[in-house]
């Protein structure tokens, strides 16, 4: 990770003391958010900037297809991925690689049937 061994103690050091101290006074994090990282082993690894989410757009079913405000479906519409993660609560934008990945499959298969189907 090319991060200097003294700094990355130091800072895990000052995290405990706040933990224990039960106040962040770096960062101002409520208390109750506040968990010791006191038993190794320990990962790391890094990942390039991921500066876009969802915080709801539209719903979808189990089967991808979006739904309008009422809960029908709007046929032919699909959705997958960032647009309407099933994670969108959880603020990563790495949980929406699965979701992409699962619903682009099911709402890709559920299209292409239409159009055998002459829909």
């Amino acid at each position: 990770m090319h991060v200097d061994p003294e700094v990355l103690r130091a800072t895990l050091d000052r995290y405990n003391a706040a933990c224990a101290a039960g106040s962040d006074d770096q960062f101002g994090r409520p208390a109750k958010t506040l968990a010791p990282i006191s038993e190794p082993p320990y990962y790391a690894f890094t990942s390039a900037p991921i500066l876009a989410w969802s915080n709801g757009g539209p719903r979808r079913n189990e089967h991808a297809e979006v739904l309008d405000p009422f809960g029908a479906t709007i046929p032919g519409l699909y959705a997958a991925g960032n647009v309407s993660s099933t994670y969108s609560w959880c603020k990563d934008g790495g949980f929406h690689i699965a979701d992409a990945l699962a619903f682009g499959r099911v709402a890709g298969s559920r299209a292409a049937a239409r159009t055998t189907d002459g829909q």
